[in-house]
C-alpha cells in the first residue's frame, strides 16, 4: 500500500510518504500449522504419526511438519492435515530441514559453524527450507548466527514451548532474532510445540494452568505442500504462543489495522530506527481486545526499514509477524 500525507513529528508538521509491502494482503487464508513435531513411531503408542496428526486435527491445526531425528517421515495420510515432509537433522546443532525428501550429505567436518553452515548450503540446493531449532538453547555465537545467514537460512524458531517448559526457560529467541533483523537478515518468524510423542503431550502444554503451545501462523493461497512452503519462502507468517492474527491491513489514509484474539496490547516494533516503533493498547488498559491501530502520519517517523507486529494477552503470551517492510520518507514542512 501506498500513502502520501501530512503528518506530524513531536507536533512538528511533516510530509510522510511511502510503501508498506503488506505480505498479509490479497488472496489467501489463515493456517495454524506446528513445524516442529516428531511423527516416528514410539513405544508409548505405536500408532503415534497417526494419532499425533488426528490430534492436532482436532484441535484446529491445517499443517504439521513431520520430524525425525536425522530421518524423513512420510506418515499415513489424514484428512484435514497438510504434512510438510522434513527432518529435524543433527549437524552440530539441531536445523530443521522443511520441503526435502532426504538428508542431503554436507560433505564437512570440524566446527559446528562449518557443518551447520554447509548443511544449510545443502538442503537449499536440494530445493528446501532451513529453520534454526531453538536457536536460544543452542547458544550459538553471534558470529555463528552470521554466517548461518550467509549461507541461506531462512528463518528462527522464535518460540519451541517444548523447551520453554523445561530447564532454564530457553524456548524463546524472539530478542536473538531482531538483532539479526537489526542486521539486515530477513528471517522468517517460526514456532513449534517439538513434541517427540504422548509423554510429551501436546494437549497439556502450559504451566500454572496456562497454556502455551506455541505454533506458526501462515497465510497462503492454498493447502497444498507447494503453497504451504512457498508462502514460506516469502515470510508470509508469524510465531505465536497463543495469541492469533486474524488480518493486517493498511489504508490509503496511513492506517495499519491490526484484527486478532483477544489482546491487551500490541507492538509495532521498528527494526531499522533509533526511536524503536510505538505500541497500541486496549481502551482501558486491562482489558482485551481485538483491533490494535498503528497511525503512519503520527507515528510514522519512528518506523525505518521494516517493522514486525507483536500480539501481547493478558496471560503475557506473544506472537512475533515475520517483518514487514516499509519505504518510508519524511520532508519537514515548511522547512
Amino acid at each position: 500500500m501506498r500513502f502520501d500525507l501530512e503528518g506530524t513529528q513531536k507536533e512538528r508538521p511533516i510530509r510522510i510518504s511511502g510503501i508498506v509491502y503488506n505480505p498479509f494482503s490479497g488472496a489467501g487464508t489463515w493456517l495454524r500449522a506446528n513445524l516442529h513435531c516428531h511423527l516416528t513411531r514410539v513405544k508409548q503408542d505405536p500408532q503415534w504419526p497417526s494419532t499425533a496428526l488426528k490430534q492436532y486435527r482436532s484441535r484446529g491445526y491445517d499443517v504439521v511438519g513431520g520430524m525425525c531425528h536425522d530421518q524423513v517421515v512420510t506418515p499415513e495420510p489424514v484428512e484435514g492435515i497438510t504434512v510438510l515432509p522434513g527432518a529435524e537433522i543433527s549437524c552440530g546443532g539441531h536445523l530443521l530441514g522443511l520441503g526435502i525428501s532426504a538428508i542431503p550429505e554436507s560433505g564437512a567436518q570440524g566446527e559446528r559453524v562449518d557443518t551447520i553452515s554447509a548443511m544449510i548450503r545443502r538442503v537449499k540446493e536440494a530445493g528446501g527450507l532451513t529453520f534454526l531449532a531453538h536457536p536460544f538453547k543452542s547458544a550459538y555465537t553471534w558470529k555463528e548466527l552470521n554466517a548461518f545467514c550467509d549461507a541461506g537460512l531462512d528463518g528462527l524458531e522464535i518460540v519451541n514451548s517444548n523447551v520453554r517448559g523445561k530447564g532454564a526457560d530457553t524456548g524463546r529467541a524472539d530478542q536473538i532474532w531482531h538483532n539479526l533483523l537489526r542486521e539486515g537478515r530477513r528471517l522468517t518468524a517460526v514456532g513449534g510445540d517439538d513434541a517427540h510423542g504422548p509423554h510429551e503431550d501436546i494437549r497439556e502444554s502450559g504451566w500454572g494452568g496456562i497454556p502455551h503451545t506455541a505454533f506458526t501462523g501462515i497465510w497462503a493461497k492454498g493447502r497444498t505442500p507447494e503453497a504451504v512452503l512457498e508462502a514460506l519462502r516469502h515470510g508470509c507468517t508469524y510465531a505465536s504462543e497463543g495469541p492469533e492474527f486474524h488480518s493486517i491491513s493498511v489504508t490509503e489514509n496511513g492506517k495499519m489495522e491490526v484484527r486478532c484474539s483477544p489482546c491487551v496490547a500490541c507492538h509495532f516494533r521498528s527494526v531499522g530506527s533509533e526511536w524503536g516503533g510505538d505500541s497500541a493498547y486496549s481502551p482501558d488498559g486491562r482489558s482485551d481486545s481485538d483491533t490494535f491501530v498503528f497511525d503512519f502520519t503520527r507515528q510514522g517517523y519512528r518506523i525505518r526499514d521494516s517493522l514486525v507486529i507483536i500480539l501481547q494477552d493478558i496471560h503475557g503470551r506473544r506472537a512475533w509477524t515475520s517483518p514487514i517492510r516499509t519505504d518510508i520518507a519524511i520532508t519537514e514542512e515548511n522547512a
